[in-house]
């Protein structure tokens, strides 16, 4: 059995081969996330963070509500302290804080959802319901501002970004699953 430890730091091995910082501006490139995105989450993060408790506990009662829910959130002495991460890392990613930190800590939170086997539907699940959620709140306090497209579109870039990193720990163990009769085949 691979410890959680090993898993953590193989998988980020494997996302971070070149350089972490090259994979970073990769990523953030991809998504177009600019100095315009960045003042845009400036201007909105306390509000955000206004929001972020109220969201986490509707989270939680929702997953609630569906079997697999459940099992992913059965220790109910765990979720205080998931509380308590997911709110930090929301805190971070909406007040761009994008660099290497961020970067572990996404790979460890997408290798914790894997070793913990959440489903990745579950997963996107989840991001969505948090995600239409702050949007909701978001259109609502600033109905009559001229910027609100942009931070809408703000908010899903960096969002998307969080995901890709989540979901690219799945991709990574996937491929090392299948790949691994290839490699013993050869050998290595």
């Amino acid at each position: 059995m691979v410890s959680f430890g090993s898993l953590t730091r193989r998988i980020a091995s494997l996302m971070t081969q070149n350089d972490p910082d090259e994979l970073l501006r990769q990523r953030i490139a991809l998504l177009d996330l600019n100095q315009q995105t960045v003042d845009a989450l400036h201007r909105i993060a306390p509000f955000i963070e206004s929001c972020l408790s109220g969201i986490i506990e509707d989270f939680y009662a929702h997953m609630q509500r569906f079997p697999e829910g459940r099992k992913a959130f059965r220790d109910t002495g765990k979720i205080h302290a998931l509380k308590s991460y997911q709110r930090d890392h929301w805190l971070r990613l909406f007040s761009a804080q994008l660099d290497q930190d961020y970067l572990k800590e996404s790979i460890r939170i997408g290798t914790a959802h894997l070793k913990g086997r959440v489903p990745p539907h579950l997963y996107i699940a989840g991001y969505n319901f948090f995600l239409a959620a702050l949007l909701k709140r978001v259109s609502t306090r600033y109905q009559n501002d001229p910027q609100l497209p942009v931070m809408c579109e703000a908010i899903t870039k960096v969002a998307g970004l969080d995901m890709d990193l989540a979901m690219s720990v799945y991709l990574q163990q996937l491929w090392h699953e299948v790949m691994k009769p290839a490699r013993a085949k050869a050998g290595e």
